[in-house]
């Protein structure tokens, strides 16, 4: 009778062993689905699905509310976002003095854009002075958070009384309650700050479409 209850005993545990094995696999294989799905969120396609997918659905829907949490706690930071700086907020640039010597001309390839479209911008920019290592700003298009949804910052050199041209393709935000953005009328804006001093600035106007 005592071997018995030892071996009921035994297979009792060896039970117990394999229960907690399998609920340890489930945990693991969860985790695992969590992190790769955060990783994916901050990946190019991953960013381009949501807010595709997420394009037509009311803003009060529980998914916009759960993909906007995960978007908002783990920004996506890929060449999507156009900032040279990854991990913070783009703010804008100040500066101490304001002496003009440059002027610069602009040409974009089209003045209507629609979501989630690709501008290229084509600078011209002259100087009266040479410029070494100079801070060229280009942003625009706040969101609903007061946060610039376009921008880009580029150390750039000017030759004296000579024009220097520069390209650059900025991703437009999507038109829709996830990215914060609205359809109408937006500027975009390009300084140019040289020992805190500003020495050249335009706007460029972009209209937004869904």
């Amino acid at each position: 009778m005592e071997t018995k209850t030892k071996v009921q005993k035994k297979k009792d545990n060896n039970k117990i062993r394999i229960v907690f094995l399998i609920v340890s696999l489930i945990l693991i294989v969860i985790l695992v689905a969590i992190g790769g799905f955060l990783l994916w969120t901050q990946s190019a396609s991953g960013y381009q699905y949501l807010t595709n997918k997420l394009v037509n659905k009311p803003s009060n829907s529980w998914q916009v509310k759960a993909y906007y949490g995960l978007y908002k706690k783990y920004p996506y930071t890929s060449q999507i976002s156009n900032q040279v700086n990854t991990n913070t907020v783009f703010q804008e640039p100040s500066y101490k003095s304001t002496d003009i010597y440059t002027n610069i001309s602009y040409h974009t390839d089209k003045s209507l854009y629609h979501s989630g479209e690709q501008i290229q911008l084509a600078l011209d920019i002259s100087s009266k002075n040479k410029v070494d290592g100079a801070s060229l700003y280009i942003y625009g298009i706040k969101n609903k958070h007061n946060e610039y949804s376009v921008s880009k910052t580029e150390t750039i050199n000017l030759a004296k009384n000579k024009t220097s041209s520069f390209n650059y393709p900025l991703n437009l935000p999507y038109c829709n309650s996830c990215s914060g953005v609205k359809e109408g009328d937006y500027k975009i804006y390009v300084k140019i700050i040289d020992n805190e001093n500003l020495i050249g600035s335009t706007e460029i106007p972009v209209s937004l479409r869904q």
